[in-house]
């Protein structure tokens, strides 16, 4: 039985005596909480006398036992659908959610399956959480350089040791981040993160019934390793919109101290979303340093500073028929010359060039600046590129005129020939981020890698990067993308980088046992055979316990139930259909295990990338 149903199953059966508490054949959950908020005599001693409970719910210090109070009210079985707000002893305002104390591993491979997993808790779960979080073995190694077919042999490290390659891993994004923990900690100078919404209609499709608890869970384990990778004067940026940016910012301020708050930067990103009352036009990066204090100042070139896109593209929702014109006009104090763009309407866009018409001139004439030739078109700016400039300037947190989904759409268009991606991040968006937060040779990691923008990106801008995405789909999206990269591809901000080509990336995987299981359970010959092996799985591996997989497990282990009057096969195809649901990785420490099955490469590679 899975953690959660035994401690449920538990709980039931040593208060079943206690009328207050178990009513209509069924424990109230709220009642018990209730009874020991006011540390009830009875509860207190009805969990002290059970073993198992007690050694849930007691901790012994010095002889004495103190009942936890906390480990009960924040146990994963309790209330299932709201979030609280609360305050600290420092009067930081805090959040009180379901399963606070958990880890929701979020094992989706496709878009289309929903996932109803348990949520590992960690004062009753040990032995799981310690499997599911300890450092994962890898496979499937492939090196992409120019010449495409180049085989993977080695990392490269620097001098200090640390990886300098490239990496795209294709994996279950939590296990991931404490699998390269031991290798990148501290090292890593910008996160950022395009995360699932919680929408409805995105992918973060993980029990329905819990809405932003389960999310925010989500978010929780995900960003507390995540800070474990920041490097003291690195930052990290995460994009929301409405649906969760009120939450998530409470959240990251208790995780890198509110202290630790850069900015909420916002996108503008063009017609913007429509509900019944309201048009959004912008979706938000909440930014945060690792510590403040060793942040060094942003600054911002203009090379970057303009929205790019394909110049021969007709994008005639995102431009409108217009004229270049100088005013002589004062606009401020600092500057009274400048170029604007004036619709018919009279109405201005708010654009300035800082020059004067020499400037200009030659701007144009160096074709700094384009101008399209489109039907009805006319003289409008297509694609707006300012020059390679030395003065920089501190960079603001609205950030305007870098690209909208759709433009991003057509970058991807211009790549693939088709929709491969929904609402990907257009390159210029990314191209200010990385700018103003890193160097050449920074570190930048992106653990919900999606199309892959960051990773391209970051590898036009030379930046090392390490991208982490678990739809196989997708996944497939971002390889070929970082291919077209090396070989030079023309999209984005590669022009305005003078981005020819060039560089390296390694792909690999987290390494999983399903096949070899799947053997053994074609193979067996009756009904024991097959329960002892998924009685193996149980102990010796971590298994993502969906509610289809829990539900087996009970039946498998009650021999008065339907599982045991099927024939054999049919057993088979069941065991054999949450298995596949279910992610069992194979642990660093026991890959040479010949009962793994992994190859002499993928053992090497593997000890290689831990430096073993």
């Amino acid at each position: 039985m899975n953690p959660e149903h035994k401690l449920l199953s538990k709980l039931e059966n040593i208060f079943k005596t206690d009328n207050r508490i178990f009513t209509n054949n069924k424990l109230d959950y709220n009642l018990l909480i209730y009874y020991a908020n006011n540390y009830d005599e009875r509860v207190i001693k009805t969990l002290y006398n059970d073993d198992e409970t007690r050694d849930i719910f007691f901790k012994q210090i010095d002889n004495i036992n103190i009942f936890c109070l906390n480990t009960l009210n924040n146990s994963y079985i309790s209330s299932k659908n709201w979030v609280l707000g609360a305050v600290n002893n420092n009067d930081d305002v805090l959040l009180n959610f379901p399963y606070k104390d958990c880890i929701l591993q979020g094992g989706l491979t496709k878009d289309d399956i929903k996932t109803n997993e348990i949520f590992f808790n960690k004062s009753t779960s040990h032995n799981q959480i310690n499997m599911l979080l300890s450092e994962k073995a890898f496979c499937n190694f492939k090196q992409y350089g120019e010449n495409t077919s180049d085989k993977f042999n080695d990392f490269m490290r620097d001098v200090n040791g640390t990886i300098k390659n490239n990496l795209l891993i294709k994996g279950d994004n939590l296990l991931v981040l404490h699998s390269i923990k031991s290798e990148f900690q501290k090292k890593v100078k910008l996160i950022y993160i395009d995360v699932p919404y919680n929408t409805g209609s995105d992918s973060f499709d993980y029990n329905d019934k819990f809405k932003h608890s389960t999310w925010l869970l989500f978010m929780k384990n995900r960003l507390e390793v995540a800070r474990e990778l920041l490097s003291d004067d690195g930052v990290i940026f995460v994009q929301c919109d409405d649906n969760e940016q009120a939450y998530l910012k409470v959240l990251m301020d208790e995780i890198f101290n509110i202290d630790n708050f850069v900015s909420n930067f916002m996108w503008l990103h063009g017609k913007g979303k429509k509900n019944k009352n309201v048009r959004t036009l912008q979706e938000y990066a909440l930014c945060y340093a690792k510590n403040i204090n060793s942040l060094e100042s942003w600054k911002q070139s203009k090379s970057v500073s303009g929205h790019m896109s394909n110049p021969d593209s007709d994008e005639r929702g995102e431009w409108f028929s217009g004229s270049i014109s100088f005013s002589e006009e004062r606009s401020n104090k600092n500057h009274k010359n400048y170029y604007r763009i004036k619709s018919p309407s009279g109405k201005f866009w708010n654009r300035q060039w800082l020059c004067d018409k020499n400037t200009m001139s030659k701007y144009i004439e160096d074709n700094k600046i384009y101008f399209g030739t489109a039907p009805d078109y006319n003289n409008v700016p297509r694609e707006k590129i300012f020059p390679n400039e030395d003065k920089q300037v501190i960079p603001e947190n609205i950030l305007s005129d870098l690209g909208t989904t759709r433009s991003a759409n057509n970058e991807l268009n211009l790549l693939f020939g088709e929709n491969v991606f929904k609402n990907p991040k257009p390159e210029a968006l990314m191209a200010r981020i990385i700018e103003i937060s890193t160097k050449e040779n920074d570190i930048v990691l992106d653990f919900c890698a999606g199309s892959g923008t960051t990773l391209a990106v970051a590898h036009k801008m030379k930046r090392q990067y390490i991208g982490v995405e678990q739809v196989s789909h997708i996944t497939d999206v971002a390889l070929e993308r970082l291919k077209k990269v090396i070989a030079g591809e023309q999209g984005g901000v590669s022009k305005n980088m003078e981005w020819n080509g060039g560089g390296e990336f390694i792909y690999f995987e987290l390494a999983k046992f399903n096949n070899s299981i799947k053997k053994n359970i074609l193979n067996a010959k009756n009904t024991a055979e097959l329960l002892s092996i998924f009685n193996r799985l149980n102990d010796e591996f971590f298994i993502c316990y969906e509610d289809a997989t829990s539900k087996l497990y009970d039946e498998m282990n009650n021999t008065n139930s339907n599982f045991h009057i099927e024939d054999i096969e049919s057993q088979k195809q069941k065991l054999i259909f949450v298995l596949n649901r279910s992610q069992i990785y194979v642990p660093k420490s026991e890959c040479e295990n010949i009962y793994y099955k992994m190859n002499k490469d993928d053992i090497n590679f593997t000890n290689d990338f831990y430096s073993i």
